[in-house]
């Protein structure tokens, strides 16, 4: 052995000794740390076409290698087996209550565009899933695609976006990684998020939302800042718009889409987000794919090739138009480093995430 795997060898030793212990942690704390916008309750004057144009998609969040997780899988599973025994909490979606052209916008005016790759059914994870863009690609303005979209973030002087979705009527699901790093505590948070549902080659069709709170899970906050992780999911409240000369919430306008947890072990998804590999992140992706395999800290791989800016994105069992049957199942975690991998991850929704979702619930009345 190497002096290089040597080191490696215990750094994840080390990592295996660590995960199980800061998660025990977060459990017995309540599994949720949240922050107020300074801002809250005041239109953002943050963003600018400048802003916007100068976008890239977040970096993935650091990760073990394909190699080592194939070693340490069986280990991190039997370290952490969260979904045996929980309760299947689950709620459905609500479909727009509010059709209205009169928060349209054009945030800025892209410049070049990337054609979709065609890639194979499957990399050499040999994991099959179909990818292609939304037909027509008007189609993100109707339930259910109208509830996903960009989330906005700004990271000290640079600017990116992640994919989220409408869960509740002001609510909006991502990803932990993010909205905060997993590193620093309270300093860890990111900063100016703001969501565009069903964002598309620079516009706004439903405006731009400014968001109130910020919540993510004690095992994410406290991670490292490493995926896998088991419970790699955040949740934002986002602030209410005039419309028609009165104030309305975000699912008033997008509708949003139900929740059921512990129910990603054994499912068949459809995947949406904006990554950059497919029309540079400028136009809706989708993915629709069945569970692989089990991959350890509570969390799923499923065969996808969405890359940089679909983290956050929601995994959708029973997608279609019916609002009580979509469940988000699962939200996008990483996606391997090496390209020909072609898979995803997610983390398991469980408790924590029903902790954090009562959190944000509980924190302004009407929010759910």
């Amino acid at each position: 052995m190497t002096s290089c795997d040597a080191k490696r060898s215990v750094r994840i030793a080390v990592w295996l000794l660590i995960l199980p212990l800061l998660a025990a942690a977060a459990a017995s704390a309540g599994d949720w740390v949240g922050k107020e916008n300074p801002q809250a309750g005041g239109r953002s004057n943050f963003w600018t076409a400048d802003r916007y144009a100068a976008a890239r998609p977040l970096p993935g969040a650091p990760q073990l290698s394909p190699a080592d997780l194939a070693g340490m899988a069986a280990d991190l599973q039997a370290a952490d087996e969260t979904v045996a025994g929980e309760a299947l909490v689950s709620a459905g979606g609500a479909a727009p209550t509010l059709r209205t052209g009169e928060l349209a916008v054009q945030l800025f005016e892209p410049r070049g565009r990337q054609a979709a790759l065609t890639a194979p059914a499957a990399g050499s994870a040999r994991q099959p899933f179909t990818s292609a863009g939304l037909v027509p690609t008007s189609a993100d303005q109707s339930y259910p695609y109208v509830t996903v979209g960009r989330l906005y973030l700004d990271i000290g002087s640079s600017t990116y976006y992640c994919s989220a979705a409408a869960i509740r009527n002001r609510i909006v699901l991502t990803a932990g990684n993010c909205v905060h790093s997993g590193r620093n505590g309270q300093a860890g948070f990111y900063d100016n998020f703001q969501f565009v549902p069903a964002y598309r080659d620079g516009s706004a069709p439903f405006g731009t939302w400014d968001y109130n709170y910020v919540a993510v899970t004690n095992t994410w906050y406290s991670s490292g800042g490493r995926t896998p992780n088991a419970a790699d999911y955040a949740m934002l409240e986002m602030d209410d718009q005039t419309v028609n000369g009165s104030l309305h919430r975000l699912g008033d306008v997008v509708g949003y889409l139900g929740y059921q947890v512990s129910s990603l072990k054994s499912n068949h998804v459809h995947i949406l987000g904006y990554c950059d590999n497919f029309d540079s992140g400028r136009r809706m992706h989708q993915v629709t794919t069945g569970s692989a395999k089990a991959i350890g800290q509570n969390s799923m791989q499923y065969g996808g090739d969405m890359r940089g800016g679909s983290q956050g994105g929601p995994w959708i069992q029973d997608f279609g138009p019916d609002a009580s049957k979509v469940r988000v199942v699962g939200v996008t975690s990483f996606y391997p480093t090496p390209t020909g991998n072609r898979t995803m991850s997610s983390s398991i929704p469980d408790s924590r995430f029903t902790q954090l979702l009562n959190a944000v619930c509980a924190h302004r009345g009407g929010n759910c």
